[in-house]
């Protein structure tokens, strides 16, 4: 049998119950707005990215050597050595291990977050263009 103050313990508060909601909402509209439609392959490609818009002028230009984690046929996580914030558009050459040549893309960086201090995941999303290898890579990753 329960004691009175153990059964006054596991009465909710109804205020701090609706205040809770809302947090509870957000969670679950978080998990909700995935936007990834295709399967992500799991990968270890080389690949290097050139910075051609950003809101930091300085950045414009950079190029780093990446590596991809994870690829679809729209888009990709990487990891870099610098942080790329998210909203910069960037190039993309990257070999694929079991094809001859390197692809060349276009994306927009969706998302930056940092590792360890030191490296950087980047999610990109690929673009359409008529000057890029998009449809060769949407065939090998369809």
């Amino acid at each position: 049998m329960m004691s009175r103050s153990s059964i006054l313990s596991k009465i909710v508060n109804i205020n701090e119950a609706r205040n809770r909601q809302p947090i509870l909402r957000k969670d679950m509209n978080n998990q909700a707005q995935e936007r990834r439609v295709d399967t992500r392959k799991t990968s270890n490609e080389r690949l290097f990215i050139q910075i051609v818009f950003s809101n930091d002028p300085d950045l414009v230009g950079t190029t780093l050597s990446c590596k991809a984690k994870d690829v679809s046929s729209s888009g990709m996580r990487i990891e870099c050595s610098s942080p790329i914030p998210e909203g910069c558009k960037i190039d993309i050459w990257i070999d694929v291990l079991d094809r001859p040549g390197k692809f060349f893309l276009t994306s927009d960086v969706m998302w930056s977050k940092e590792i360890d201090g030191v490296h950087c995941e980047l999610g990109l999303e690929l673009n359409d263009g008529s000057a890029t290898d998009i449809a060769a890579w949407r065939e090998v990753h369809g």
